[in-house]
């Protein structure tokens, strides 16, 4: 493989999803998509410089000096970060105090000075949450990490809020 990855994708590939947790990319795997998943950090993200159009970073942190040195000249990042009632259900059920992965105004400062926004929405809804699907919320939120979860709380979650703040825009990040 070269220096800058651009012998890691042999073939054109529509989307690439990663995630430096293994099981997580497992998981995303399960599903027939026309997609190439690795695992991956986002601290040197093994594709060819300016040779991706979008990045869609969804809940985790952001390496903008990377997204800066794969983007296209064009490329554009989708940004979503957690709001203040992202997952209340299940805080409710864990009875938790604190809420780590609510934004906070530093949170969203940060990333309002590392990228030049274009488009910024907050999205707030509630909605049932079928029996069959209750135990995936619990199985991929990183608030039940290292928590032992009963059938008995899986069974009390009967809707889940998602809370989120989209921001579209282009890193403003000099590369050197």
């Amino acid at each position: 493989m070269s220096s800058d990855g651009a012998d890691a994708m042999p073939y054109h590939i529509n989307a690439i999803g990663l995630d430096i947790e293994k099981s997580a990319v497992a998981m995303a795997t399960d599903y027939p998509e026309d997609v190439l998943y690795m695992v991956a950090d986002l601290a040197r993200i093994p594709v060819a410089d300016k040779s991706i159009h979008l990045i869609l970073n969804i809940l985790t942190p952001a390496n903008y000096k990377e997204f800066s040195r794969i983007l296209m000249d064009d490329g554009l990042v989708l940004k979503v970060i957690p709001g203040t009632d992202y997952l209340k259900e299940i805080r409710a059920i864990l009875e938790e105090e604190s809420e780590p992965d609510a934004p906070d105004n530093a949170t969203l400062n940060y990333n309002e000075g590392k990228i030049d926004i274009a488009y910024r929405q907050r999205i707030h809804d509630t909605c049932e949450v079928p029996d069959a699907h209750r135990h995936l919320f619990f199985e991929m939120s990183p608030l039940t990490k290292g928590k032992t979860i009963s059938d008995y709380d899986i069974k009390k979650l009967k809707a889940i809020t998602i809370d989120y703040e989209l921001i579209l825009g282009r890193p403003n990040i000099k590369l050197i």
